[in-house]
Protein backbone atom coordinates (compact mmCIF):
# COMPACT_ATOMS: atom_id res chain seq x y z
CA UNK A 1 0.00 0.00 0.00
CA UNK A 2 1.02 3.35 -0.71
CA UNK A 3 -0.53 6.03 1.28
CA UNK A 4 -0.18 10.12 1.00
CA UNK A 5 0.36 10.46 4.89
CA UNK A 6 3.77 8.93 5.47
CA UNK A 7 6.85 11.30 3.48
CA UNK A 8 9.62 11.59 5.75
CA UNK A 9 12.25 14.19 5.79
CA UNK A 10 15.10 13.46 3.49
CA UNK A 11 13.66 11.55 0.89
CA UNK A 12 13.28 12.85 -2.71
CA UNK A 13 10.17 14.11 -4.03
CA UNK A 14 9.73 12.26 -7.63
CA UNK A 15 6.97 13.04 -10.39
CA UNK A 16 5.91 11.71 -12.84
CA UNK A 17 3.18 12.10 -15.77
CA UNK A 18 1.98 10.66 -19.37
CA UNK A 19 3.15 13.69 -21.57
CA UNK A 20 1.44 11.92 -24.52
CA UNK A 21 -1.97 14.90 -24.63
CA UNK A 22 -2.49 17.86 -24.72
CA UNK A 23 -5.06 20.47 -22.87
CA UNK A 24 -8.46 19.17 -22.99
CA UNK A 25 -10.43 21.54 -25.06
CA UNK A 26 -13.27 21.77 -22.94
CA UNK A 27 -11.43 21.93 -19.44
CA UNK A 28 -8.33 23.55 -19.59
CA UNK A 29 -6.95 22.43 -16.37
CA UNK A 30 -6.81 19.22 -17.61
CA UNK A 31 -4.34 17.52 -19.89
CA UNK A 32 -5.52 14.39 -21.37
CA UNK A 33 -3.30 12.23 -22.13
CA UNK A 34 -6.44 9.04 -21.06
CA UNK A 35 -9.06 9.38 -23.29
CA UNK A 36 -7.73 8.63 -27.04
CA UNK A 37 -5.89 5.17 -25.41
CA UNK A 38 -6.03 2.04 -24.86
CA UNK A 39 -7.13 -0.25 -22.01
CA UNK A 40 -3.81 -2.20 -22.05
CA UNK A 41 -1.75 1.27 -21.78
CA UNK A 42 -3.23 2.89 -19.48
CA UNK A 43 -3.38 -0.23 -17.28
CA UNK A 44 0.20 -0.71 -18.05
CA UNK A 45 0.82 3.06 -17.05
CA UNK A 46 -1.66 2.80 -13.55
CA UNK A 47 0.43 -0.19 -12.54
CA UNK A 48 3.89 1.71 -11.90
CA UNK A 49 2.35 2.34 -8.73
CA UNK A 50 1.22 -1.46 -7.82
CA UNK A 51 5.39 -2.45 -8.65
CA UNK A 52 6.26 0.69 -6.57
CA UNK A 53 4.58 -0.69 -3.80
CA UNK A 54 5.13 -4.10 -4.03
CA UNK A 55 9.15 -3.29 -4.48
CA UNK A 56 8.59 -1.14 -1.50
CA UNK A 57 10.50 1.85 -3.16
CA UNK A 58 7.77 4.22 -2.55
CA UNK A 59 7.27 5.80 1.21
CA UNK A 60 4.13 8.00 0.48
CA UNK A 61 1.99 9.12 -3.24
CA UNK A 62 -0.73 10.19 -4.52
CA UNK A 63 -2.10 10.38 -8.34
CA UNK A 64 -1.70 14.14 -9.73
CA UNK A 65 -5.51 15.37 -9.09
CA UNK A 66 -7.32 19.09 -9.68
CA UNK A 67 -4.68 21.08 -7.85
CA UNK A 68 -1.98 20.24 -10.30
CA UNK A 69 1.18 18.56 -9.41
CA UNK A 70 2.39 21.46 -6.82
CA UNK A 71 -1.20 21.56 -5.20
CA UNK A 72 -1.48 17.43 -4.86
CA UNK A 73 2.37 17.38 -3.50
CA UNK A 74 1.13 20.31 -1.02
CA UNK A 75 -1.45 17.86 0.33
CA UNK A 76 0.29 14.73 0.48
CA UNK A 77 3.51 17.23 2.33
CA UNK A 78 0.04 18.19 5.07
CA UNK A 79 -0.81 15.01 5.91
CA UNK A 80 2.53 13.48 6.30
CA UNK A 81 3.47 16.75 9.03
CA UNK A 82 6.50 17.75 6.63
CA UNK A 83 7.51 20.09 3.92
CA UNK A 84 9.43 19.91 0.83
CA UNK A 85 11.43 22.09 -1.66
CA UNK A 86 10.76 21.89 -5.38
CA UNK A 87 13.30 22.71 -8.02
CA UNK A 88 10.79 24.41 -10.77
CA UNK A 89 13.31 23.74 -13.51
CA UNK A 90 13.53 19.99 -13.07
CA UNK A 91 9.45 19.39 -13.45
CA UNK A 92 8.97 17.96 -17.15
CA UNK A 93 6.74 19.83 -19.38
CA UNK A 94 4.91 18.86 -22.06
CA UNK A 95 5.73 19.78 -25.79
CA UNK A 96 4.08 22.68 -26.63
CA UNK A 97 2.99 24.32 -22.90
CA UNK A 98 4.78 26.55 -20.10
CA UNK A 99 5.82 25.60 -17.21
CA UNK A 100 2.78 27.81 -15.51
CA UNK A 101 0.76 26.73 -17.74
CA UNK A 102 1.47 22.86 -17.06
CA UNK A 103 1.43 23.49 -13.34
CA UNK A 104 -2.44 24.79 -13.20
CA UNK A 105 -3.12 20.93 -15.10
CA UNK A 106 -4.11 17.91 -13.79
CA UNK A 107 -2.91 15.25 -15.88
CA UNK A 108 -5.22 12.37 -17.29
CA UNK A 109 -2.30 9.73 -15.39
CA UNK A 110 0.20 11.95 -13.22
CA UNK A 111 1.65 10.59 -9.73
CA UNK A 112 3.92 12.20 -7.12
CA UNK A 113 5.50 10.28 -5.10
CA UNK A 114 8.31 10.32 -2.38
CA UNK A 115 11.57 7.42 -2.02
CA UNK A 116 14.46 7.20 -0.09
CA UNK A 117 17.29 9.02 -2.06
CA UNK A 118 18.94 5.11 -3.15
CA UNK A 119 15.89 3.95 -4.61
CA UNK A 120 15.04 7.26 -6.87
CA UNK A 121 16.59 6.38 -9.91
CA UNK A 122 14.83 2.65 -9.72
CA UNK A 123 11.34 4.47 -9.00
CA UNK A 124 12.10 6.77 -12.31
CA UNK A 125 13.20 3.80 -14.16
CA UNK A 126 9.49 1.69 -13.31
CA UNK A 127 7.69 4.98 -14.21
CA UNK A 128 9.58 5.33 -17.66
CA UNK A 129 9.62 1.67 -18.44
CA UNK A 130 5.85 2.24 -18.34
CA UNK A 131 5.66 4.93 -20.36
CA UNK A 132 5.70 8.08 -17.68
CA UNK A 133 7.85 10.83 -18.01
CA UNK A 134 9.55 10.99 -14.23
CA UNK A 135 11.95 13.23 -12.74
CA UNK A 136 13.34 13.74 -9.10
CA UNK A 137 12.09 17.35 -8.82
CA UNK A 138 13.10 17.97 -4.94
CA UNK A 139 13.43 17.03 -1.18
CA UNK A 140 11.06 16.57 1.75
CA UNK A 141 12.08 18.11 4.49
CA UNK A 142 10.73 18.52 8.38
CA UNK A 143 9.79 22.29 7.98
CA UNK A 144 6.11 21.82 7.45
CA UNK A 145 6.42 24.54 3.74
CA UNK A 146 6.29 23.89 0.38
CA UNK A 147 9.14 25.99 -1.26
CA UNK A 148 9.37 26.12 -4.61
CA UNK A 149 12.77 27.05 -6.09
CA UNK A 150 14.06 28.15 -9.77
CA UNK A 151 17.81 29.03 -10.04
CA UNK A 152 18.72 31.21 -6.76
CA UNK A 153 15.05 32.43 -6.73
CA UNK A 154 13.16 30.80 -3.60
CA UNK A 155 9.35 31.29 -2.51
CA UNK A 156 6.76 29.60 0.00
CA UNK A 157 3.86 28.38 -2.19
CA UNK A 158 2.55 26.81 1.23
CA UNK A 159 2.81 27.21 5.02
CA UNK A 160 1.44 24.10 6.35
CA UNK A 161 2.44 25.81 9.62
CA UNK A 162 -0.24 28.84 8.63
CA UNK A 163 -2.55 27.26 5.76
CA UNK A 164 -4.75 24.46 4.68
CA UNK A 165 -4.53 22.71 1.87
CA UNK A 166 -6.94 20.00 2.05
CA UNK A 167 -9.65 21.88 4.17
CA UNK A 168 -9.04 19.07 7.06
CA UNK A 169 -7.00 20.60 10.02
Amino acid sequence: MIYSSTAKDGEVVVAAADMDGQPHPKFSINFDSTSFKDRETLLTQLGSMRELAEAGLVKAGKDISNPGLLGTLGMLLETSKVGAVVDVDLIPVPKGLDLISWLKMYPGMGFVVTTKSENAKKVIGIFEKRGLTAAAIGRVTKERKLIIRSGSEERVLFDLEKECVTGIR
